[in-house]
């Protein structure tokens, strides 16, 4: 299967794999500068932004307990950021 790749397939993996290797390197150093959980919660919204993504541009029919999975991630997400905000300008106050 490797070895009847055109040439072509073969830079597409290899591009693959150099933006997957920058992708890990950035997130380590983001993890020198935000907290675990900031990352965490971001690592959600990234995904939650692919899946939206590739429903639109693909067509994929979406079953309600899908929809409402997202829902719930995104109001989370939503929460939190509204929670740190208080709690960060109670601080400074």
């Amino acid at each position: 299967m490797w070895l009847r790749l055109p040439l072509c397939g073969c830079r597409w993996v290899a591009a693959q794999s150099v933006f997957y290797h920058l992708y890990n390197q950035v997130s380590y150093m983001s993890l020198d500068e935000i907290s675990p959980l900031t990352f965490s919660i971001g690592n959600t919204m990234k995904r939650i932004s692919v899946i939206v993504a590739s429903i639109i541009i693909f067509q994929t029919p979406v079953q309600p307990i899908n929809a409402l999975g997202a829902a719930i991630a995104i109001l989370g997400t939503f929460i939190y950021s509204q929670v740190i905000t208080h709690v960060y300008f109670e601080m400074i106050a």
